[in-house]
């Protein structure tokens, strides 16, 4: 993707991540890095598909690359991850299946896709997800349910696309203001009240676009934050939304360790630039 005010690349400062799918009888890498999945263990995936027809078997890692490339645009990761980037994905790994005596039951949402089950699948609560929900839903929250953080890459993939897209002038804001709007806000909010210990704090959020002066401030028990949505990938997607005690408004990548953070102190006085290195 192209620069934006504060991104080199948006994958930089990402580790790449894996995690084993059960495929064809054996244990078979899969990885994130550098903005994409790859299947470690298989040549050219289209050769793979082709074998795979012709002998009438399905290729697992292949469908698990080709379920990911359906979502890396898809705004419900948004809505359905959790708002705190720390978090485990809570129930991720589950859909609901028709129980035996009526209602629904909780199944792992990989076999009931048919898709690979995660040999170190996510762990979460297992709660009751409605009958309305359609394929790609189930989908998309086994894709979110993938250990080893590699559901949270999908989830910063998408952030990094539509920030793009905002960059570019290539989204109708009428149509997707409201849901792009909200899965920052309730990210912001959850990161703020955390920050300043005020479960009860008023986050109002003024949306700017990624090269405006970003600030928060504060009246009684309510901020004003005027951020852009690239915050999403730019801070919180990398977890530098708290930094050293201080609430990062901006990053800028030196290189692939290094950083130059913009942040603010709990008395919200004017921000301050700090440098950090990544570990190891």
């Amino acid at each position: 993707m192209a620069n934006d005010a504060h991104v080199s690349e948006w994958w930089t400062g990402l580790a790449p991540v894996e995690i084993s799918v059960r495929c064809a009888g054996s244990q078979h890498r899969i990885r994130w890095e550098r903005g994409g999945l790859i299947a470690c263990d298989h040549g050219d995936l289209k050769d793979e598909r082709a074998l795979a027809a012709l002998a009438g078997e399905r290729c697992a890692c292949v469908d698990l690359l080709d379920a990911w490339a359906r979502h890396v645009t898809d705004l419900r990761a948004l809505k359905f991850a959790p708002r705190e980037i720390s978090d485990p994905v809570r129930s991720s790994a589950w859909v609901s299946s028709p129980g035996a005596r009526g209602g629904h039951i909780p199944v792992p949402a990989w076999e009931a896709r048919g898709l690979p089950i995660a040999s170190e699948p996510q762990i979460g609560r297992f709660p009751i997800y409605p009958r309305s929900w359609d394929d790609g839903e189930a989908e998309l929250i086994a894709l979110l349910g993938l250990g080893s953080q590699v559901g949270a890459r999908l989830v910063a993939t998408v952030a990094a696309h539509w920030s793009q897209r905002l960059t570019d002038g290539t989204v109708d804001l009428a149509a997707y203001q409201p849901r792009l709007r909200s899965a920052l806000h309730g990210r912001l909010q959850t990161t703020l009240r955390t920050w300043l210990g005020d479960p009860e704090l008023s986050v109002m959020l003024e949306p700017i676009a990624a090269d405006e002066p970003r600030s928060l401030t504060r009246t009684n028990r309510r901020i004003t934050a005027r951020l852009p949505f690239a915050w999403l990938a730019e801070v919180w997607a990398r977890n530098l939304q708290i930094v050293e005690g201080r609430f990062c408004l901006a990053a800028d990548a030196t290189d692939g360790n290094s950083w130059e953070l913009t942040t603010v102190a709990r008395d919200l006085a004017a921000p301050d630039r700090i440098a950090v290195t990544a570990a190891a």
